[in-house]
């Protein structure tokens, strides 16, 4: 009786954490993060407010949490996405587009990286350490040829979160093409030769069936 009481108590905990995190990520999604209350946050999740003290200290560190959440689930899909791939310019490639693609699969998840901005690629989410391993092992390959890695990372953020912020304002654009686009300029911009560039960016992508990515022509 006294385990069947314990493991009532830890669902309920953990139903309420995890409400408090679907509110921040739809805060974060919604842009509000900074301006939202604490009532307000948790009215959204249809808590009680003294709830919220049991798990966070602060706003801050709701927000942190939920934005890290999301990004860990974006460093797990594109691992399982990515994975088997050998060559590290194409699995980057791939990576790019399957990203591009989050506004058709996962609007809620292309939102929080597009509020999180440059932080999205931070080197201690998964996925900001994955992008580096990409970028160094194509350069150290002869794939890429580029300076400074830190300044490729900020191209590749960049590009990435262009082509987000564009699919979230325009649902029905070719997510698949904008993404291939992306691709190619930037395995250029990192040193791939124009040609090879362009055979990368068309290559047809792994089947993922929560995704709806295919091969692309670019000409």
């Amino acid at each position: 009786m006294e385990s069947e009481r314990t493991s009532r108590y830890t669902r309920r905990r953990q139903q309420t954490r995890d409400a408090l995190l679907g509110a921040a990520r739809a805060l974060i999604a919604e842009g509000r993060a900074s301006d939202a209350s604490i009532q307000e946050i948790t009215d959204r999740a249809d808590v009680g407010f003294g709830s919220f003290y049991n798990h966070f200290d602060t706003k801050a560190e709701l927000f942190a949490v939920a934005a890290k959440e999301v990004l860990d689930r974006w460093s797990e899909l594109f691992e399982r996405y990515t994975r088997g791939i050998d060559d590290p310019a194409v699995r980057f490639a791939f990576g790019l587009r399957f990203t591009s693609m989050l506004v058709e699969s996962d609007a809620e998840m292309a939102r929080v990286i597009v509020e999180s901005g440059f932080r999205a690629l931070e080197i201690q989410t998964g996925i900001g350490i994955r992008s580096r391993t990409d970028l160094e092992e194509s350069r150290s390959s002869g794939r890429f040829d580029f300076p400074d890695t830190e300044i490729a990372m900020g191209l590749v953020v960049g590009g990435v979160l262009s082509v987000l912020r564009r699919g979230l304002a325009d649902p029905a654009a070719d997510h698949d093409r904008a993404g291939a686009i992306l691709t190619e300029h930037l395995l250029r911009a990192l040193g791939m030769e124009g040609a090879e560039a362009h055979r990368v960016a068309s290559l047809p992508l792994p089947a993922e069936p929560a995704l709806k990515i295919h091969a692309v022509p670019l000409e």
